[in-house]
């Protein structure tokens, strides 16, 4: 089972992209995971979830995502993002 669950803080804006046949969220979070150490979390959202957040997340609010990890191949480089399925406004 691939699931993940992060709280953290926006990074920046929601980033909204629209093609043809839907919306595409894409932001990231910022996790204190430990105390002097931050991971960051690229994320992408879709259709009616994408435009629920950037009306009301802007950067630095706080956040939880519950999502799968997925890798995207590019030029010879593998970018990890998670697909969020659901969240939650903190």
């Amino acid at each position: 089972m691939n699931s993940i669950m992060i709280c953290g803080r926006l990074t920046k804006d929601v980033e909204i992209k629209k093609t043809e046949n839907s919306v595409v969220g894409v932001f990231s979070i910022a996790d204190n995971y430990a105390k002097d150490d931050t991971m960051y979390w690229n994320c992408v959202v879709f259709g009616k979830q994408a435009e629920t957040l950037e009306k009301y997340k802007k950067k630095g609010d706080a956040i939880t995502i519950v999502g799968n990890i997925t890798n995207e191949h590019y030029k010879d480089k593998i970018y990890t993002k998670i697909k969020v399925e659901h969240f939650y406004f903190n």
